[in-house]
């Protein structure tokens, strides 16, 4: 391992792969590799498991320079003495660089592919997004390119704004400054990661009602001289399922807007997949469960660091797990209140005789 310390890191600090269970392997290049002529097999084990640990590490490719850690990570758990034996041949093409972490250069080569493809995803996701928003309501707002998208820090689902938001009605159906690969159908069906985004919004206004200025609600909008509701602009009423802040309570949300919510929620805490027609969140939503249930169970999973390869079901099981469980214990305590009430202690009366004959 070199200990230089002036090399900038080889992968960015935002670097996260957590939600990609597999890592590229070149066979060609790790059997020819002076690693595995010189190295013993004990080392190169504690290698590959190294390389393992480091792909979901953040900034992926990237390991802590901490014996403790790295003894754990390779495999030898507490015993940092045995580490330290094969510590050289199994940190093999590792340099520390100026963050204070180590570096793989292979690994981080491989980072920086995978992370380039996720970007990439995103950045058509979130085209596909705009785009099918301009089909619906026939407006023109423009598609980033991919390096102002990046220079923006990677929008994904946020508001659309525009400096020109007066509706076009002359925008063709297919918009040719689409990236490649992206259907138009691509936002609600998503593409790989599952980035797209289930539009299930039944509020969307009327084309003719576009050009309607919001106005403030007068007493004679609802029945019995109460308040109406205020009408919004189309833009934020088509967008409400890609804006948690527009998102009513649970009371008075449909089933399919709050499994949306979930989904969106799940999606801002970073897992790629979800699905908002899943029947056990469905049967999760109407027992009373919340976006916050979820976002919790995703949070708790993600700090305990091992991510199952379906998250998404890992949660809807967390969720379904703990309300069972509440459940449980509520019927637990009823049953409890019950049986003190209909079986009542019953005292025996103090007998001096029978005390004196020996029957106590």
């Amino acid at each position: 391992m070199s200990s230089t310390t002036t090399l900038a890191p080889l992968t960015p600090a935002d670097c996260d792969l957590r939600d990609f269970p597999f890592m590229l392997l070149d066979v060609k290049r790790l059997r020819d590799s002076d690693m595995a002529l010189t190295e013993s097999p004990e080392a190169c084990w504690a290698a590959v498991l190294l390389w393992c640990s480091a792909w979901h590490q953040v900034p992926a490719g990237s390991l802590p320079d901490d014996d403790r850690v790295l003894a754990n990570l390779a495999g030898y758990g507490r015993v940092v003495r045995e580490w330290r034996k094969h510590k050289a041949g199994a940190l093999h093409g590792w340099v520390k660089c100026s963050d204070g972490r180590l570096y793989h250069k292979t690994v981080a080569e491989k980072a920086n592919t995978a992370w380039e493809s996720k970007l990439q995803q995103r950045w058509k996701t979130e085209c596909a997004r705009i785009k099918k928003h301009n089909e619906r309501n026939k407006t023109a707002y423009p598609l980033p390119q991919y390096e102002e998208w990046l220079a923006a820090g990677r929008p994904m689902g946020h508001p659309i704004a525009s400096d020109s938001p007066e509706p076009k009605t002359d925008v063709p159906s297919d918009n040719q400054d689409c990236p490649d690969a992206v259907p138009s159908d691509m936002a609600s069906k998503g593409e790989r990661e599952g980035e797209g985004y289930l539009n299930t919004n039944t509020n969307t206004q009327p084309a003719a009602a576009i050009d309607q200025p919001a106005r403030e609600p007068q007493p004679g909008d609802a029945p019995d001289g109460g308040v109406g509701v205020v009408s919004i602009s189309p833009i934020a009423a088509d967008d409400a399922d890609d804006d948690l802040g527009n998102i009513p309570p649970c009371s008075t949300t449909p089933k399919s807007q709050m499994a949306s919510a979930v989904c969106l929620a799940l999606k801002a805490e970073g897992m790629a997949s979800t699905n908002p027609s899943h029947p056990d969140l469905r049967v999760l939503l109407d027992a009373g469960a919340t976006v916050d249930s979820f976002v919790q169970a995703a949070r708790d999973m993600r700090e305990r660091g091992n991510l199952p390869s379906n998250a998404f079901a890992y949660v809807i099981g967390t969720v379904k797990g703990q309300m069972q469980r509440a459940a449980a214990m509520a019927s637990a305590a009823v049953a409890g209140a019950g049986a003190g009430s209909k079986s009542p202690k019953t005292t025996t009366k103090f007998s001096e005789k029978r005390y004196v004959g020996g029957m106590l």
